[in-house]
């Protein structure tokens, strides 16, 4: 039997029900048994255990009223799973799959993702069962205020800095900025982050996600002697992400051929149209179908391959808490900015999320390698994450 066995059938039973949860710690344990078996002092500490155990798990109602004066009520969360290194940072997501073993499932990620960074941040999730889809921007102003009436008790620029995920963007981040300075009485931007440039936001926060996504994929591209100049590209996604890595692999030479929604896929060997996708999704809310109707590409509907037959097949594959870390690094250039009462442009804020990613990249690489599994990003960073936690978990006591 591993070591991490008992451990994650202990978890089962004290977290019933809670599902994705349960997927999240086993896809991190099946990696840790090196770590444990060499390092036995942290068996010792029960590190694991503490570790999927968050220090706080907030749930609350949200009475809010629709524009025809009807009452609804919703459940918002906020889980500040880690903070030994730094304040609990990571998004809030408003969409109707939302409940406590969601928020946890992603709450255990950001920790791993923010330790990553390099940066002084915990993790943390949170978010409500909303849907604000077809919502009028009143009766969405009306919900951020609602859930920020209660949340205000809970967050600070020290304490935990929420930022936005699925269902939360600008318009969202607004309106509970302007609700926490309401009740609070007081400026303290660095409690939120996706703020507006012109109210405390970061310049390259739009572009972060995909931009770090891309720049990940150039530092593992040139592990291997080789760079993204001249590359054909397959992306997954037409949102903001999707976008972003497009409009970054463009800039560094390669041609992206595919992009897709929920509809299906497109394949444009003349290349991705930045512009028409642009405008298609950003602009007019439209579908991929549209883009391939207008671009004279092909569409199919399909599914995503399974991570195991890329592995197998040799392909390198970076898991999430490291490629898509560019947002949440970017969110915490945010936070220094906002301490310093300054303001950086975009040129500057883009060089830090060049340095962080491949500060993630190389972490992850030599980490792989140190363990005896080279090339195996998902073991990299997994331990690498781990690693850094538990020792300032180690290092700060029985807390």
């Amino acid at each position: 039997m591993t070591l991490v066995e008992p451990l994650y059938a202990e978890i089962l039973r004290r977290n019933r029900g809670e599902h994705e949860f349960h997927q999240a710690v086993r896809e991190v344990l099946e990696t840790l048994d090196p770590v444990l078996e060499r390092r036995p002092e942290l068996v010792d500490a029960r590190i694991v255990e503490r570790l999927c155990e968050p220090e706080r798990q907030i749930a609350f109602r949200v009475p809010w009223t629709d524009d025809s004066g009807d009452i609804h009520v919703n459940r918002g969360f906020r889980v500040e799973f880690s903070s030994v290194l730094g304040p609990y940072k990571g998004g809030l997501r408003f969409h109707p799959s939302v409940n406590l073993g969601i928020v946890k499932f992603l709450g255990f990620e950001q920790i791993f993702k923010n330790a990553l960074t390099g940066m002084p941040i915990g993790g943390g999730k949170g978010g409500a069962d909303f849907d604000p889809k077809g919502r009028s921007d009143a009766e969405i102003m009306r919900f951020c205020q609602s859930f920020m009436t209660e949340l205000h008790r809970h967050i600070g620029e020290y304490t935990d800095v929420p930022a936005g995920d699925i269902g939360v963007g600008g318009r969202e981040i607004g309106y509970l900025f302007g609700q926490y300075r309401r009740i609070t009485n007081r400026h303290e931007s660095g409690v939120l982050t996706g703020k507006g440039v012109t109210w405390g936001g970061s310049q390259a926060r739009t572009e972060a996600t995909g931009y770090g996504c891309v720049l990940f994929t150039a530092e593992m591209l040139r592990s291997r002697g080789e760079s993204l100049d001249g590359q054909t590209l397959a992306v997954s996604g037409s949102g903001n992400v999707a976008i972003y890595a497009i409009e970054k692999a463009q800039q560094l030479g390669a041609t992206v051929v595919t992009c897709s929604d929920s509809d299906g896929y497109v394949v444009d060997e003349k290349g991705i149209d930045l512009a028409l996708l642009k405008e298609i999704k950003e602009v007019r809310r439209g579908r991929i179908s549209e883009y391939a109707e207008r671009r004279g590409a092909r569409f199919v509907p399909g599914t995503a391959e399974a991570v195991r037959v890329f592995q197998e097949a040799g392909v390198a594959f970076a898991p999430g808490k490291a490629a898509n870390a560019g947002g949440v690094a970017t969110s915490a250039l945010e936070m220094q900015q906002n301490a310093s009462r300054d303001s950086w442009t975009f040129a500057y804020t883009e060089e830090r999320l060049a340095r962080i990613m491949r500060h993630i990249h190389d972490s992850c690489y030599a980490t792989a390698e140190r363990y005896g599994a080279p090339g195996n990003y998902v073991v990299g960073a997994n331990i690498a994450g781990f690693e850094l936690v538990a020792d300032a978990m180690l290092a700060q006591g029985l807390i």
